[in-house]
Order: C-alpha cells, then structure tokens, then sequence
C-alpha cells in the first residue's frame, strides 16, 4: 500500500534575463534529499528519488512526486531499524509514468533495483547483483526504448553492467583495472542502437575515464589526465551519438565533447563547483546544474558560442549538492538538489518559468538615433508579431538567428508593425534581429513546442 503524506508548499523566485527560476523545498524533513534523482512525468510534473536520514540513524529510500496539487511521499525502501538503504539512486520514468531506481543498499551490501507493480499496488525491490565487496555505488540507471532498465555502478575495482530484458538481469564489466582501483562518479547514457557509453572517474590517478559497448565489445580510454580530474563526471550523446562529458578538475567545471576523432575540453566555470548534472536541449547544446561554493545552486547553459551563467538558488551557500537536471516537454531546465546548509539538510526542487520572462531589447550605435524593437507573444508557438519604432522610412530588415548562430529567417518590411510565422522552427531560444541603414536593435524570443 501506498502512504502519502503532503506539506506546505513554500516558493521563492530568482529572476534571469529571460524568466525566473521558481524554487521550493520539496521535502523540509531534516537531513533528506541526497542523492537526489530528477524525472518528468508526462505532465511534466516532476519525481524525485533520494535518500533520508532519519533521526534514529536509519538511511531509508525515499520517493516524492508532484500530483497536479501537493507533493505525495513514500518510503521505498528501508523502513526500520538499523537499516541503510538508497545510497546512490538514479530514477527514470518509463512511457506509462512508472519509476524504475536503481540504488546500494549496505545491509546487503547490494545493487538494487525497485520499480512500482500497478497489479500489486506496491514496491517491488530485488537485488541486481551482491558479492563481498558489495556493488552498486555511484549507479546510474537509463531505460531502453522497451522500457527495460540499464544500470552501471562500481564493483570491486570495475565498473559494471547490468541490463534487463525478457529474460531477466544479465551482467558485465565494462571497466577494470590490473590492480587495486576504485572507479567513482559512474554516468551512463544509451546511444541510437541502445548500446551504453559511460563516464568516471578513475581514483588512483585521478583521471576521467570512458567506456562505451559496441557490436565488437566494450573499449574503455583515458579522456583527460591534466590534473586532478574526472569527479562528478555527467554524460551525454548528441542527436548523431557523440558523448559530452561534464566533469570537475580541482574546483574548476569542464565540459570535454568528442567530435569523431578526438576529445576537446573546454571551461564553463572556475572555482569551487561540483555535483555537475548535463543534460542537452532541443538543438544539442549542453546545459549544465552544479553546485558552486558560497554561491548556491547554478546552471550554466551553452547558446552555440558562449557559457551563459545563472544563479538559480543562493537562499544558501551549501545550495545545490546533489544536483540533478531534466528538461519538460517545452525545453525547460527541472533541477532536484539539496540544500546542505546545517540545520536544513532539506530536499529542493527548482524549475525554469519562461512565461514570465521580460524581454527587453539592446540597441547598439548609441550616438545615432535609436531603433527600438518590442515581439509578442514571447513565448511564441505559431506567430510573433514585431513592433519597430525607426527613425527613418528606410526598409526594415528582420533576421532571427537560432541559440547556434545560424539565420534561420529574414525577412524585409517598410512597416512598423510584422507579422512573422514561426511554427516550423523547432522550439528553443532565439535572437531577433532588426536592421534599419546603420541602427541595430536586438531582442531575445523563446518557442515553444
């Protein structure tokens, strides 16, 4: 049976260029929230799995999802005493809503695996795998397309894979090592054919590692060894399979991509970053939460040439452990995290509210006279209607540019006011552009789909 429970929602808002992040405590019960794993449902409501530390010492699996109207609460597993459960979960949610997690459980020093029966009206746990070592840290679990699930997590001195499918659990090393060796910070993502490619951090050495499985078997290689790197290493494959990897080198956040023949390693952020969670948006471009010391929780997002940064949550500076990123239906960043502040220690959950975003334009050429440039509706889905206030009669040229730098429509009008029809661009953030002889002005415009 299922026992929910409800709170008082409380909301905060931060305010961006384009919208304003909306936050709330999702669960305010003491030293809950870690290990904070986000998914959407098909509403776009969030589910989040973590684990709770309760007062008596227990370490219990927990689950809290949005009903429409309150959050509902569960306890999955680890409901008594002396038990410690729901260390390194990872949530997903199949095509019918229902959560599959995978997660350690030290009791039984396990790998497990719980998903929802609808039948039974209840919890299902099983273990994946045990031994003496006790696998299953760091586990990070994805669906297939059939719904099945794929977990990678750390065994003794390897990285291993299991898989579901009709036949039940099968398991494989995707990584090992020729002496003692720990490989932490285990991300995994399922390519076009469904095969896996895995990101981590190898220990000894201090470096970030990747393995991927292909027809022929499973290829593991060095990405990067330039310091200490590799911790809260995130993956993520492009449209065409090409893996992103968001990682940390000493407090310093790195995004490495691979372009087909090699890895090129770039900066997002310097100074005291971690709990990196990268998911990319509609156009493949990387978008990145993490946690940045005496700051709070923060996203950094890429628009094709540049990092944008924002701060998302500074309520407190321990904002942001445990940080976990899902895009809704419409390409809007959901953030799981928890506020680690002592005498807090609470699950939080953010998310990014395009609609009430102010859009004001710049004008460039400040010593000529000014073009001013307002659209409507911002956000747009089919049409966008562009007001254009210019000193002269001169034709009006309107260019919209997509986050890639690329023009995708121009269009040139000797009226003030343009209709343009935007219902066969994909949605995502763009820039318009209004040129009338030598005055520019320029304005952000969101699509939604």
């Amino acid at each position: 049976m299922r026992y929910f429970f409800s709170f008082l929602l409380v909301c905060f808002s931060f305010s961006s260029a384009l919208g304003s992040w909306e936050v709330e405590t999702a669960d305010p019960t003491y030293n809950t929230g870690q290990y904070a794993s986000i998914a959407l449902d098909s509403n776009d409501y969030p589910h989040i799995a973590y684990q709770y530390y309760t007062p008596s010492m227990t370490r219990e699996l927990h689950y809290t999802f949005w009903n429409g109207t309150n959050w509902e609460y569960e306890v999955i597993d680890g409901n008594g005493p002396g038990q410690n459960s729901g260390a390194y979960c990872s949530l997903a949610l199949d095509e019918d809503d229902i959560a599959h997690i995978s997660y350690y459980d030290l009791n039984v020093g396990a790998l497990k695996y719980a998903t929802w029966d609808d039948t039974a009206d209840t919890w299902v746990c099983e273990i994946v795998e045990t031994n003496d070592y006790g696998p299953g840290y760091f586990s990070c679990l994805v669906l297939d397309a059939n719904g099945y699930p794929h977990i990678a997590y750390m065994d003794d001195g390897t990285v291993d894979y299991a898989y579901m499918d009709a036949s039940g659990w099968h398991l494989e090393v995707a990584a090992t090592s020729t002496g003692y060796q720990q490989y932490q910070w285990i991300s995994m993502a399922l390519d076009s054919d469904e095969y896996p490619h895995i990101s981590f951090h190898k220990w000894i050495g201090a470096e970030l590692m990747y393995t991927r499985k292909s027809a022929s078997g499973w290829s593991v290689e060095t990405v990067d060894n330039d310091g200490s790197v590799g911790t809260y290493s995130s993956i993520a494959l492009t449209s065409d399979d090409k893996p992103l990897i968001a990682y940390r080198e000493d407090n310093n956040l790195y995004l490495t991509r691979w372009d087909g023949s090699s890895w090129t390693r770039e900066t997002v952020v310097a100074a005291g970053n971690a709990y990196s969670s990268l998911e990319l948006d509609s156009l493949d471009n990387p978008c990145i939460s993490y946690s940045q010391e005496a700051i709070g929780l923060r996203y950094a997002r890429y628009n094709g040439t540049d990092w944008i940064l924002e701060t998302v949550d500074n309520s407190s500076s321990m904002c942001g452990a445990f940080s976990s990123l899902a895009f809704d239906s419409n390409w809007q960043p959901h953030i799981a995290y928890q506020d680690a502040q002592s005498g807090t220690m609470n699950l939080k959950y953010a998310w990014y509210d395009s609609s009430s975003g102010t859009f004001s334009s710049t004008t460039t050429n400040l010593n000529s006279d000014q073009l001013l440039l307002s659209v409507s509706p911002n956000p747009a889905t089919s049409f966008i209607i562009c007001n254009v206030s210019a000193p002269s009669q001169n034709n009006i040229e309107l260019s919209l540019y997509d986050s890639m730098g690329r023009q995708v429509l121009n269009q040139t009008s000797t009226t003030s006011e343009i209709v343009i029809s935007v219902e066969e661009l994909p949605g995502g953030i763009y820039v318009l552009k209004a040129d009338c002889g030598d005055i520019t002005s320029t304005t952000r415009l969101v699509i939604i789909r």
